[in-house]
């Protein structure tokens, strides 16, 4: 009897303590930056060395970034931000290290290769850069902790964003500006090429459009002769385009896919409207799904 009664007293005690442990949430993971060595002077190697040690003091492999998201998030987001002004060679090699990291935490994984979609891939994020999620698509695809299912379509992904890549040939394309004149892209014997992709019924597109002939330094440019502007509606609906080509400026070239097979060629990552690419003399790509500030901003350092 005794042996009973102490076995009822003992059973509230221990379930008390089971469901405390269960239901008593994590402690709140912080994220402190590394310290960066005053003996490094210049900003620009400050910059690197903050790139290259900033996820020292994370612990990937802790749940609980799961429970508190929104401070992964905010510092994915500042070394985004960070690597925006390293250059370009030692971003690539930063997010890869770090996505390499994040592999050692199952559930952290997942959670940093959906904010590195969101962030970098998303045409409306504004960190969306294609050549830095590169490196993430090819860890997930190699990565033994991404099933076989979700490897199909990011090997579909990853084949759509190494098209036109900076630093390597634009795709050439023939595009049409009356009913019996074409051009194509390489027959352009400029020193730059900006090649905005447009839909006339994107409002986006029409901002832009007016944003760039606006621009004072793109103007300047194109007076001198050493910048060709090539507008591109990629269908074959030339009403349409008629319709809307008072909108394109008389010195830009206007044209439309006479040939209406765009799609099927899909030489092109078009996802979002209006594309802007920015190319040389010989059709390399130097600034890729970019922004007016950005081209601006390249031919300031080029005028400099």
């Amino acid at each position: 009897m005794n042996r009973i009664i102490i076995f009822f007293f003992l059973i509230p005690a221990s379930f008390q303590h089971w469901t405390e442990a269960i239901t008593q949430p994590q402690v709140k993971p912080s994220f402190d930056l590394p310290e960066i060595p005053q003996a490094i002077g210049c900003p620009e190697d400050r910059a690197l060395y903050l790139a290259q040690h900033y996820w020292d003091n994370f612990n990937f492999a802790e749940d609980a970034w799961n429970i508190y998201p929104g401070i992964a998030e905010q510092a994915l987001v500042d070394y985004i931000d960070l690597l925006n002004i390293i250059q370009p060679q030692d971003a690539l090699l930063c997010i890869s290290d770090m996505i390499q990291y994040a592999e050692k935490g199952k559930a952290t994984f997942k959670l940093f290769g959906n904010l590195c979609e969101k962030y970098l891939y998303k045409a409306d994020s504004p960190f969306w850069s294609e050549e830095l999620y590169i490196p993430v698509l090819e860890c997930l695809i190699a990565s033994p902790e991404v099933t076989e299912k979700n490897k199909v379509w990011l090997r579909q992904r990853l084949k759509q964003v190494v098209k036109n890549r900076v630093g390597k040939a634009a795709a050439d394309f023939t595009y049409a500006i009356t009913t019996n004149k074409a051009g194509t892209l390489y027959a352009l014997e400029v020193e730059y090429t900006i090649l905005i992709f447009y839909n006339p019924e994107c409002q986006s597109c029409t901002q832009i459009i007016n944003a760039i002939r606006s621009s004072e330094i793109i103007n300047r440019m194109s007076r001198r002769s050493n910048l060709a502007l090539l507008a591109f509606y990629p269908e074959n609906k030339p009403d349409i385009w008629k319709q809307y080509a008072s909108k394109i400026p008389s010195g830009w070239l206007n044209g439309y896919d006479k040939n209406g097979d765009w799609e099927i060629k899909g030489i092109y990552d078009l996802r979002a409207m209006p594309t802007l690419y920015l190319l040389n003399k010989s059709k390399i790509v130097i600034l890729k799904n970019t922004s007016l500030e950005k081209i601006e901003q390249y031919f300031k350092l080029l005028s400099q």
